[in-house]
């Protein structure tokens, strides 16, 4: 194979391998402004609430719309509700 040619793959497989992080990695979720800080609003709420053990305030927040919008922070706050002690 030629040296040039095998220059050339070498820089399409770089260039397209940034391009796959960028996008990746962009700040681009496909959520609304609002929506985005909703969710970063509620996951705070969610660790805050988990470091501190207020079960009610995790269980309060179980038929939330935010959760059903979310499914990752749902499984946050059944994860951490899983640590409640038995009563």
């Amino acid at each position: 194979m030629d040296t040039l040619a095998v220059i050339g793959v070498l820089a399409i497989i770089t260039v397209g391998g940034a391009v796959a992080y960028l996008l990746k990695n962009s700040s681009n979720t496909g959520l609304s402004k609002d929506d985005q800080m909703r969710y970063n609003r509620s996951k705070t709420n969610i660790e805050n609430f988990t470091r501190a053990k207020n079960w009610e305030a995790l269980e309060n927040m179980l038929n939330t719309r935010t959760l059903r919008d979310f499914p990752d922070l749902d499984k946050m706050v059944k994860d951490a509700l899983k640590n409640k002690p038995k009563s």
